[in-house]
């Protein structure tokens, strides 16, 4: 994705939407809304084996995304939902 994506709502402000690289679409954690200071979003692709890349959203002006490991498609596709690419 070339340039700056658009954020969705709830986004931290001032962070960058840019993916950490190609193929990664942006979910959310299905709970995020309950918690004050947690917004819930991260980067996730799928890989050849059918479970999923993740990394971090940073929540902070400056930070970059971090890896989070590797989530089985059951478990990720039950606790997270898929925004698209912002």
């Amino acid at each position: 994705m070339a340039g700056e994506g658009k954020a969705p709502e709830g986004w931290p402000e001032g962070v960058s939407a840019e993916p950490p690289g190609e193929g990664f679409a942006l979910y959310r954690h299905r709970e995020a809304g309950r918690f004050e200071h947690w917004h819930g979003y991260y980067w996730a692709r799928r890989r050849g084996s059918g479970d999923y890349e993740v990394w971090s959203v940073p929540g902070y002006p400056g930070g970059r995304p971090v890896p989070c490991g590797v989530f089985p498609a059951e478990g990720f596709e039950r606790r997270y939902e898929r925004c698209g690419p912002p």
